[in-house]
C-alpha cells in the first residue's frame, strides 16, 4: 500500500513537472496576446483622425485659413477615445456627411460640456439647410432653425422643453413617422422639422467653444436596416494586433534560440522568456498609456508650425499688396486702409470676397452715391499693434489712403503699454500726413469674452484723447449674437459674423467719406 502511494505520488510529479513547461508557455503566449492587444488598440488610436473618416467633410477646414482647422482635420485629439469632439482645436467646428442618402430614420449619441452647445443640421437635395440647437449654454437656447449658406438663421423658432439637458451622454434619434420628421432626444420628441426623408438628404454638426461629442452615428433606410454606421474608429485593428503580436513571437524566438546556443537549459531559458514577456506586460502598459495621454493633448510642436507660417506672411502679403493695388488710387476714388491681424485679413471667412473689409467696400460703393471707394486690406494675421503701425510707417502711409480704420485689441493680449503707445504714434502720424483715423474695438466670441477685451478700455482713451471715433463692434455682435453662426474660433468670425461686422463700422465710416467728398468737392475749381 505504501509503495503503492509513493508510485502515485511519483506519477503526480511528472505529471505537474510535464505540465508546468506547457503552463508557463501558455501564460507567455497569454503576456503576448494581452500586450498585443493592448499596442494595436493604442496604435489605432494614435493613428486614427478625422482624416481617416474620409466620408466626411471639415467646412473650418475650407475657408480663409484660421488657426486650428488643419490640426482638427489631421491630429488625433479629434477623435479621442473613438469619438468626434466638435470642441477640439479652438471648437466651433462644423462637419457634414459626405453624401445624400435616402435615410428614413438617423441616430447618434452626443455629450455636451457645462456651457457647450450642438446644432444637428441637414440639408435636402434641393440645397435647402436647417437644423436643431440643444444647448447646456445659458445665452444659447435650444431652437429650431432654417440656414443661409453664410450662417445666418431664418426661420428661427425657441425650443420650449420642461427639463434641461443634464451631463453625461445622451440618444437622439431624427425619425418620420406618418409622414413628419420629428427630432427626439432620450426619447422624447423635441422638434418637427421640414425635412422630407423620402428624399435623399445628408446630416451634419456644429459645435461651440467647448467640448460636444457625437458618437454611434447609423442611418437607416425606410424597411429599417441600417446603410451607414459611424463609430469614428480606426479600422485595421487586427491587422495592427496580428503584426504586434507576431514581432513578439519572432523576437521572442529568436531570443530563446540565442539562449539555447548559449548551452542554457530547456526549462532556464523558458524561464527566462517568460520573465521577459512579465517585464514587456508592465512596459508596454506604460508606453500604451502615454501615448494615449499625448493624444489627448496639443503638442507644443504644432505651436511652432504655426509660427513658422506667420513668419511667412509679412513677406508674402507685402508682395502681394504690390501687386493688388496702385501706389496712389486712381484719379476720383477714395481710397482706406484697414490695419488689423487676421480677423481683418478675413481669417474665418468662405472667401476673401466675403471678409467685413470686401464687404464694406460693397456697402460704400452701393449706398452711397459720393464717387468710388476702394477698401485696401492691409490686415496680416498673428500680428501686433506695435509690427503693423511700423508696417504702416513705412509701407503703407505711402499708398494715398485718406482714411484709416483700425480693428484690434486681442492679439496684443494684455500688453497695455505697448499697445497704446503704438495706437499713440499712430493717431500722431495720421494727424501729420491728414488721414483720418477710426478705431474699431476688435470684437470677438461672448463665449470667451462676454464683456469687453482686456484692451478695449485703453483704446477707448486714446481715442478720447486724440478725438477718434469708436465704433463698439464687440457689443454690436455680442447683442445679435442670435441671428446665426457668428464665429469659427474665439476671434474669427463665419461670413456671417464678417457681414455683422461690416454692418457694424459702416455708419461711422459712411460718415467720414461722405465729410470727404464734400471738402473734395468744395476745393475743386470753379470751371
Amino acid at each position: 500500500m505504501e509503495q503503492e502511494t509513493q508510485q502515485n505520488a511519483g506519477v503526480k510529479r511528472t505529471q505537474i513537472a510535464l505540465a508546468r513547461p506547457a503552463l508557463k508557455f501558455a501564460a507567455l503566449l497569454a503576456l503576448v496576446a494581452a500586450s498585443s492587444a493592448m499596442a494595436a488598440e493604442t496604435w489605432s488610436r494614435w493613428e486614427n483622425s478625422f482624416a481617416r473618416h474620409d466620408a466626411w467633410r471639415s467646412m473650418k477646414s475650407e475657408l480663409v485659413r484660421t488657426t486650428g482647422s488643419r490640426p482638427f482635420v489631421f491630429q488625433p485629439q479629434t477623435v479621442y477615445g473613438n469619438r468626434l469632439n466638435l470642441g477640439a482645436w479652438l471648437g466651433f467646428h462644423e462637419v457634414w456627411f459626405q453624401h445624400f442618402l435616402p435615410a428614413a430614420r438617423v441616430q447618434f449619441q452626443f455629450e455636451l460640456d457645462e456651457d457647450a452647445y450642438l446644432a444637428m443640421l441637414y440639408e435636402s437635395e434641393d440645397g435647402r439647410r436647417g437644423g436643431v440647437r440643444v444647448s447646456r449654454h445659458a445665452a444659447f437656447n435650444h431652437t429650431l432653425f432654417s440656414l443661409l449658406p453664410d450662417g445666418k438663421f431664418e426661420n428661427l423658432r425657441p425650443l420650449q422643453q420642461d427639463a434641461p439637458l443634464g451631463p453625461g451622454m445622451h440618444y437622439a434619434e431624427l425619425a418620420t413617422q406618418n409622414a413628419k420628421t420629428t427630432f427626439f432626444i432620450d426619447g422624447a420628441p423635441w422638434a418637427q422639422l421640414p425635412l422630407d426623408t423620402s428624399r435623399l438628404w445628408r446630416l451634419g454638426f456644429r459645435g461651440s467653444c467647448r467640448n460636444a461629442s457625437v458618437d454611434e452615428i447609423q442611418f437607416h433606410d425606410a424597411t429599417g436596416a441600417a446603410i451607414r454606421c459611424e463609430s469614428f474608429r480606426n479600422d485595421g485593428w487586427p491587422d495592427r494586433f496580428l503584426v504586434v503580436s507576431t514581432a513578439q513571437l519572432l523576437f521572442l524566438a529568436l531570443a530563446g534560440g540565442l539562449l539555447r546556443l548559449c548551452a542554457r537549459p530547456r526549462r532556464e531559458s523558458l524561464n527566462i522568456l517568460l520573465s521577459a514577456a512579465w517585464g514587456a506586460s508592465f512596459l508596454i502598459p506604460a508606453v500604451c498609456a502615454h501615448f494615449w495621454l499625448e493624444s489627448k493633448h496639443y503638442p507644443t510642436q504644432l505651436e511652432t508650425l504655426e509660427s513658422n507660417f506667420l513668419k511667412q506672411i509679412r513677406q508674402n502679403r507685402v508682395e502681394r499688396m504690390a501687386a493688388a493695388y496702385t501706389p496712389q488710387p486712381e484719379e476720383g476714388v477714395l481710397r482706406i486702409v484697414f490695419l488689423g491681424s487676421s480677423q481683418t485679413y478675413g481669417a474665418g471667412a468662405n472667401g476673401i470676397d466675403e471678409c467685413y473689409v470686401a464687404q464694406l467696400e460693397k456697402l460704400l460703393n452701393t449706398r452711397l452715391e459720393s464717387g468710388p471707394v476702394e477698401c485696401m486690406n492691409a490686415g496680416m494675421s498673428g500680428r501686433r499693434s506695435a509690427e503693423l503701425v511700423e508696417l504702416y510707417e513705412t509701407i503703407w502711409k505711402h499708398y494715398g489712403a485718406l482714411i484709416c480704420v483700425v480693428d484690434l485689441s486681442h492679439n496684443d493680449g494684455t500688453d497695455e503699454a505697448s499697445f497704446v503707445k503704438s495706437l499713440d504714434r499712430l493717431a500722431n502720424l495720421n494727424k501729420e500726413l491728414g488721414v483720418e483715423t477710426i478705431f474699431v474695438l476688435e470684437p470677438n466670441s461672448i463665449e470667451g469674452n462676454p464683456g469687453d477685451l482686456f484692451l478695449h478700455p485703453a483704446m477707448r482713451r486714446v481715442a478720447g484723447k486724440h478725438g477718434i471715433p469708436v465704433v463698439e463692434a464687440h457689443a454690436t455682435l455680442k447683442e445679435r449674437h442670435g441671428e446665426g453662426f457668428q464665429w469659427w474660433d474665439l476671434v474669427h468670425p463665419t461670413s456671417f459674423g464678417h457681414a455683422q461686422l461690416a454692418e457694424a463700422i459702416y455708419p461711422v465710416l459712411a460718415q467720414h467719406v461722405q465729410a470727404l467728398r464734400q471738402e473734395q468737392a468744395a476745393h475743386q475749381p470753379m470751371r
